[in-house]
């Protein structure tokens, strides 16, 4: 199927960079945190996701707090 069967669709996406921490028992030894969360309470809400219009820029909150 061709794009006008399909539909248009749009990608949106985010870059998170995370800072290196350091090792309590190996120094100088770069460690990642160790994240404990549950994506399913992460939430989102707003006009961008109810309706949106190509070629405008469309606004939506995403939050993660209790995740």
């Amino acid at each position: 199927a061709d794009l006008a069967e399909r539909g248009a669709s749009e990608t949106s996406s985010v870059v998170v960079e995370t800072v290196q921490k350091l090792s309590k028992t190996k120094k100088d030894v770069p460690q990642l945190p160790k994240f404990k969360s549950d994506a399913s309470k992460v939430t989102s809400k707003g006009m961008g996701l109810k309706k949106a219009y190509m070629g405008k820029q469309n606004q939506f909150t995403v939050n993660a707090g209790d995740a």
